[in-house]
């Protein structure tokens, strides 16, 4: 088992036993005494294995293994100590490193640090630590099972191509997945971006949590509130978030994770007596003329029942995502045609482009009269002046009055509709606004969605409401004004008949 579940288990029990727990420990660790780490416990039949991690081994701490001290509730065991590496897999460790590979990381050759800070970790771990890789971004692709080849593993980092979006949380099930269910496993997860995958933060921080499997996370360039997400599945997976502003630091986080592994002792105690099943497990060894402590509550005896075998992966589908139909500059460029075009459209119908001819008496007293308007356009399309006046908006609003010929009592009510809403359209120009307004929400909706059908339908429904909205709007406020000024004209009208 390793140690998120027990040491939160073992935490709480210091806080409730304080001095008492120490005072039952054999041995009292000295004044200088630092802190190691009960990174991964292992029971038996006849014996315990522990790694055990003291920080900074390498050249300049080295271990002391003949002072090892263990002991299980304060009583002293029987053990021996050797490097991790050393230990020809009698602990089989893991680590997963998942990788952040959406587009965002092209920015400020971060996805190049980052490969380099991948590789300096497959340079850096012990041969005996078994490495997988795990990409996220559109989808989640476990490009390298764990394994102890370093050659595959780095040919396999060559070979990644950024894509949209970020499926973090996504990302970091398939890496647990990935470790197995054998020795110590951990995760190191590499990110940028916000998570856009369908899995929620309580869910993903529910699974670290339940899986046993330490989880560390790199936020490079991220947001305090982003780094607050990040660090609620790193505290449930009993590791730590790193901030890294600079791409180029990230080798060197890469590489302090790596040589965490390579810092392991390799501790086999005695099995505890029979009946003890778990207990207060503490460690002491001395390196450079410091003594490293840790203690930890955890199992002391083999569960029982099957061994654990290795979890079958679960393959992540990934999210549907909207296609790309057309490219980020034709859709800016079509979206500004479309309205250009439809701004043209409707000022033509406007007759913003009528050649500024002014209205007569007649034309100014038809705009009070929906049949007398109608038959003066009528008029002036079959005379000289409307033949000559042809253009775009005459053409378009004659296709429309076509349409309308077929369903006379469908005009009239819209010419009644219009007359009483002030509106000077005429019924005809009206339907053709309107379907150009529907069109032109249509267009920008595809546009806008890269070709999302169902938004480009929600924008075509929304565009052809709009216009019956405007239109009960003006004549809702014209009644309003009607009736306000409705009382001073008949005391008017009154006052002249008198007169």
């Amino acid at each position: 088992m390793t140690l998120s579940h027990s040491r939160t288990r073992h935490r709480r029990a210091l806080a409730s036993l304080g001095l008492a727990l120490a005072a039952t420990v054999a041995f009292a660790a000295p004044a200088s005494a630092a802190q190691g780490s009960i990174d991964h416990v292992e029971p038996a039949a006849d014996s315990v294995s522990i790694l055990y991690s003291i920080p900074g081994i390498g050249t300049d701490i080295k271990p002391d293994l003949d002072t090892l001290t263990v002991t299980v509730n304060g009583e002293p065991v029987e053990a021996e100590a050797q490097l991790a590496a050393d230990g020809e897999g009698t602990v089989r460790r893991t680590a997963v490193l998942a990788i952040d590979a959406s587009k965002s990381m092209a920015l400020d050759k971060r996805f190049e640090e980052a490969v380099l800070a991948a590789k300096a970790f497959l340079d850096t771990a012990p041969a005996d630590v078994y490495v997988g890789i795990v990409t996220f971004a559109g989808s989640v692709d476990v490009i390298v099972e764990p394994t102890l080849d370093r050659d595959a593993a780095a040919a396999a980092l060559d070979k990644i191509t950024l894509s949209k979006a970020t499926r973090l949380y996504d990302g970091v099930v398939a890496a647990l997945q990935a470790t197995g269910g054998d020795g110590q496993r951990s995760v190191l997860v590499l990110s940028d971006g916000k998570d856009t995958s369908s899995t929620s933060l309580p869910d993903v921080a529910g699974t670290v949590n339940k899986s046993d499997v330490k989880v560390d996370v790199v936020a490079l360039a991220q947001t305090a509130s982003q780094e607050a997400l990040l660090r609620q599945i790193s505290d449930a997976g009993g590791g730590q978030i790193l901030s890294a502003d600079d791409p180029e630091a990230l080798t060197a986080f890469f590489a302090s994770e790596a040589e965490a592994l390579a810092s392991q002792v390799l501790v086999t105690a005695a099995a505890p007596a029979e009946g003890v099943t778990e207990g207060t497990l503490a460690v002491s060894i001395e390196a450079s003329g410091e003594t490293y402590t840790d203690e930890a509550f955890v199992s002391l005896r083999p569960e029982a029942g099957p061994a654990p075998t290795k979890a079958a992966p679960v393959k992540l589908e990934p999210a549907p995502l909207p296609k790309d139909l057309i490219s980020s500059e034709l859709m800016l460029i079509g979206l500004g045609a479309a309205a250009i075009g439809g701004l043209f459209m409707l000022l033509s119908v406007f007759g913003v482009f009528s050649g500024g001819k002014k209205q007569n008496v007649e034309d100014r007293i038809a705009a009070y009269s929906r049949r007398s308007k109608d038959r003066k356009a009528a008029e002036k399309a079959s005379g000289p002046e409307g033949a000559g006046a042809q253009s775009l908006s005459a053409s378009a609003v004659g296709f429309a009055q076509k349409a309308l010929e077929n369903n006379k009592s469908f005009e009239t009510k819209l010419g009644l509709r219009l007359e009483a809403a002030g509106m000077a359209l005429k019924p005809a120009e009206w339907l053709l606004a309107h379907a150009g307004i529907a069109i032109g929400f249509a267009t920008a909706g595809l546009l806008i969605s890269s070709g999302n059908i169902l938004v480009a339908i929600g924008a075509l429904a929304f565009g052809a409401l709009l216009p019956g909205l405007f239109l009960g709007f003006k004549r809702s406020r014209r009644v309003k004004a009607f009736n306000s000024h409705l009382a001073d004209t008949l005391q008017l009208m009154a006052g002249s008949l008198s007169a």
